[in-house]
C-alpha cells in the first residue's frame, strides 16, 4: 500500500498569498482608525480644556498611516489665544481699564487655572489684548492668554489629553488588528479604513 502525501503548501498557498498581501493594508486600517478616533477625542479635551473653539488652530491635522509607514502623529503649534476668549473682561472707570475673570492664563502656565485680576486693561491690537501690570516701569506690562494648546495637551484638568491618547491607542488598537486580521484570514480584502 503506497504512501499518501498531501502537500500543505499547495493546498493553503492562495490564502497564504493572500494573507501576505492583504496584511500590512489591514494592519494600517486598523492604526488609522485607532490613531483617529483617540486623535478626536485628544483634540476635543484640549479645545475643552483651553476653553476656546481657537484652539483648534493650534493643533495639526492626523498625518495617517500608511501600509509602508504604520505611524501616525499630529503636532501642536505655538499659539496665542487672547484672554477675552476665556473669561470676561468687566470695564471699570473707562472702556479698556477694568477686570478680568478667567479660568487660565500664561502667567503661570499649568497653574492658574482661575485667574481673577482686579486691575487689568484692555489693549486694541486685531483682536482685545488684556493686560496686567507686572512692576512699576513703563514696559512693566504683560499680555494674558489663554493656555497654549501644547500645555494643555501635557497638563489638562481631569486627564491629560497626552495620557489619554496613549489609553485609547492601546485600549482599541487590539480589537481593531482582530478584526483586520481575521478579515483577511477569511480571505478578505482590506481595502480602504474610510472616513475623517
Amino acid at each position: 500500500m503506497g504512501d499518501i502525501h498531501v502537500n500543505v503548501s499547495d493546498t493553503f498557498s492562495p490564502l497564504l498569498k493572500k494573507v501576505a498581501a492583504e496584511t500590512p493594508g489591514g494592519l494600517r486600517n486598523a492604526l488609522d482608525r485607532t490613531a483617529r478616533k483617540a486623535y478626536n477625542e485628544a483634540k476635543r479635551n484640549v479645545v475643552s480644556d483651553v476653553g476656546s473653539a481657537d484652539a483648534k488652530a493650534g493643533i495639526s491635522t492626523l498625518m495617517r498611516p500608511s501600509a509602508y509607514d504604520l505611524s501616525a502623529r499630529f503636532s501642536l503649534y505655538p499659539q496665542r489665544i487672547t484672554a477675552r476668549k476665556i473669561g470676561k473682561f468687566t470695564p471699570g472707570t473707562s472702556w479698556n481699564r477694568g477686570s478680568f475673570s478667567g479660568h487660565t492664563s500664561n502667567i503661570s502656565p499649568g497653574r492658574s487655572k482661575n485667574l481673577n485680576i482686579s486691575k487689568a486693561f484692555v489693549i486694541r491690537n486685531n483682536a482685545d489684548v488684556v493686560m496686567v501690570r507686572v512692576g512699576s516701569g513703563k514696559n512693566a506690562i504683560k499680555a494674558v492668554y489663554a493656555t497654549h494648546p501644547a500645555t494643555t495637551f501635557k497638563e489638562a484638568k481631569g486627564g491629560k489629553p497626552a495620557e489619554m491618547w496613549k489609553q485609547d491607542i492601546n485600549q482599541t488598537l487590539p480589537n481593531e488588528l482582530n478584526k483586520e486580521l481575521a478579515k483577511v484570514f477569511a480571505g478578505g480584502s482590506a481595502g480602504a479604513s474610510g472616513g475623517d
